[in-house]
């Protein structure tokens, strides 16, 4: 009876045991937390205009799918920031305490070798686990956001021609391409592109050269290409679809952005808006801009004008512009909530 007893008490330890084993997040093979040796400005040089340039640098390098893969490594790092990593989730999806925007950490870990991309991140949510104590839940919450929707009249989205290789910097740059064939390289003639290359490529040797790895893969080309002068911002789309859209105007805005068009497919547009003023707005919140007539639709109506009509807000544009309408909305989204976190690391 003592026996069966014992045993009965001692398998589900061994359970519990192993289960926790199997949850047990992965680690990097060292790592270095401390408070930022740069938060403050140092001297970088003489301005145009004379006087002394300050400059802080901040952000983070390294890591698997970059040409450092074995070494990760932080310089002004938020706690916001690192958890934004961590968890791969926008700030907006993010909420707790002051402290996450508060004081910045230099960190120097060290990647194990073939660890993922899923792996790493894990690995930086053990170190804040680990050394500041963070304690973390999802909760579904309420999120101010705004909603794209179908104007009265209709959207003015053309169906991209047959064969069209146009890309949006193209449509930009207002490149004589009326049947849609691409006679630049992203916007940019033979001779300019061959020198875009050549400077980045020598940006990418000096980020190496001083420590800092660059990412391994090229990024997709983009759809939607953006360019602001003088206060003015123009927005071309060049087969681009509404998973396209969504996340253009997330970035704009800084918050959701839930697609209610119902639309699917490629679509080219141009559209031009004021970019003056301050941040993103909220969903409450309109910023001042232009407006500019989209090119030929494809029943081949109206050619697009040289100079924007001028004063309507982004919210304008993208309704008589594009036939789209933004308006304020709420929606439920998955939050990771900060529960607990320490301002000050765990020594080393």
């Amino acid at each position: 009876m003592t026996r069966s007893t014992t045993t009965a008490f001692f398998l589900p330890l061994l359970a519990a045991g192993l289960c926790a084993q199997e949850t047990a997040l992965p680690e990097f093979d060292a790592a270095s937390v401390k408070p930022s040796e740069h938060a403050e400005p140092t001297y970088s040089g003489i301005g145009p205009r004379g006087g002394r340039m300050l400059s802080i640098y901040w952000g983070c390098t390294g890591g698997p799918g970059t040409t450092d893969p074995g070494r990760y490594t932080c310089t002004n790092a938020t706690l916001r920031g690192l958890i934004q990593e961590a968890w791969h989730l926008p700030t907006y999806r993010i909420t707790g305490p002051d402290t996450l925007d508060g004081p910045t950490f230099d960190i120097e870990a060290k990647v194990p070798a073939g660890a993922t991309e899923d792996q790493f991140r894990q690995m930086l949510q053990k170190l804040l686990i680990d050394r500041f104590h963070l304690a973390v839940h999802h909760d579904t919450r309420e999120q101010q956001c705004y909603a794209l929707t179908i104007a009265k009249g209709g959207h003015k989205l053309q169906v991209p021609p047959p064969g069209d290789t146009e890309s949006p910097r193209d449509a930009l740059n207002k490149n004589a391409n009326g049947d849609g064939k691409a006679k630049t390289i992203d916007g940019l003639s033979p001779e300019e592109a061959a020198l875009r290359d050549e400077l980045r490529s020598r940006r990418e040797q000096m980020t190496a050269a001083a420590g800092r790895a660059t990412r391994v893969a090229a990024p997709p080309p983009s759809h939607i290409w953006t360019s602001s002068v003088n206060g003015l911002t123009r927005a071309a789309g060049r087969r681009a679809t509404m998973a396209d859209l969504m996340p253009w105007l997330t970035r704009t805005f800084g918050c959701p952005v839930v697609d209610r068009t119902g639309l699917a497919g490629e679509w080219n547009f141009i559209v031009e808006y004021g970019s003056t003023g301050g941040g993103p707005p909220s969903p409450a919140a309109a910023i001042v801009s232009s407006v500019q007539p989209a090119a030929a639709n494809a029943a081949g109506s109206t050619p697009e004008p040289s100079t924007p009509t001028g004063g309507q807000s982004i919210f304008a544009a993208f309704e008589k512009q594009l036939g789209l309408k933004l308006e304020a909305a709420r929606t439920p989204g998955d939050t990771l909530v900060v529960d607990k976190v320490d301002k000050t690391p765990v020594a080393n």
